[in-house]
């Protein structure tokens, strides 16, 4: 990570976004039938918890990608802060859920931890740096150009490899 990659950090959650889509899209439909083949019909009961937790793997990329960032700037008070509001958070909806719905609702707490720190840390990048809120998930046509071409390169060098 460097300190001055906003960019570059902007990018990536642009492309995680998508990507993240396209994996919750493929668990959403293949879940059930993947968790049978591989670890058996006495796993099933595990696909309703996957599927609630999927609600918070957007927001926790968020944390994820922008902490590193943070991390990177020195930015360790900030860093640690915000965290600490959602291991807070945690711990209350745990406290509260668990009893109430059991595994559903140590899944539901993660969900809520997951998007209290995702868009606690969405919403300090976008105003410490400036950024408008589309930019995180619209493409330029320049950034498309830039895609499109790295494709292309990399098609060209699996080209080659395959020769």
């Amino acid at each position: 990570a460097k300190d001055d990659a906003i960019e570059e950090v902007t990018m990536s959650m642009k492309i995680n976004f998508y990507l993240t889509l396209v994996m919750i899209a493929g668990i959403l439909l293949l879940g059930r039938p993947v968790i049978r083949i591989l670890a058996g019909v006495e796993y099933l009961p595990a696909y309703p918890v996957t599927v609630l937790l999927i609600a918070g793997i957007i927001p926790m990329s968020y944390f994820k990608i922008i902490g590193t960032l943070l991390l990177a700037q020195g930015k360790k008070g900030a860093y640690l802060g915000m965290l600490s509001a959602s291991v807070a958070v945690n711990i209350l909806c745990n406290m509260i859920t668990i009893p109430l719905w059991g595994k559903m609702g140590a899944a539901m707490a993660s969900v809520v931890s997951y998007a209290v720190a995702g868009f606690v840390f969405l919403g300090y990048y976008l105003k410490t740096y400036q950024i408008p809120l589309s930019a995180v998930f619209v493409f330029s046509p320049s950034e498309k150009e830039k895609m499109m071409s790295k494709l292309r390169a990399v098609r060209r060098r699996l080209g080659r490899k395959a020769n």
